[in-house]
């Protein structure tokens, strides 16, 4: 998506396509929202983060699946 947004950004600087202020005050917007550091100890908080994210999806996707088994059993029981 980042590489989609960089090619279209070229394209409007060198005047390809026109210039979109709207678009332009939103990539800005969202590139400001983006960290700018790159130190060791980001990286590291980055990746525990992510992990955590991870970690919660799957436990996620576990607790439906052992819900769907439950009702699964239940209309089997009865």
């Amino acid at each position: 998506r980042i590489r989609v947004l960089y090619q279209y950004l070229v394209a409007m600087h060198k005047g390809d396509i026109p210039c979109e202020n709207s678009l332009l005050r939103q990539v800005s917007s969202l590139l400001r929202s983006l960290p700018a550091a790159q130190s060791e100890k980001f990286h590291d908080d980055f990746l525990m983060e992510y992990n955590d994210k991870l970690l919660m999806s799957y436990l996620a996707m576990l607790t439906n699946c052992a819900s769907n088994m439950n009702e699964m059993v239940d209309k089997f029981n009865t």
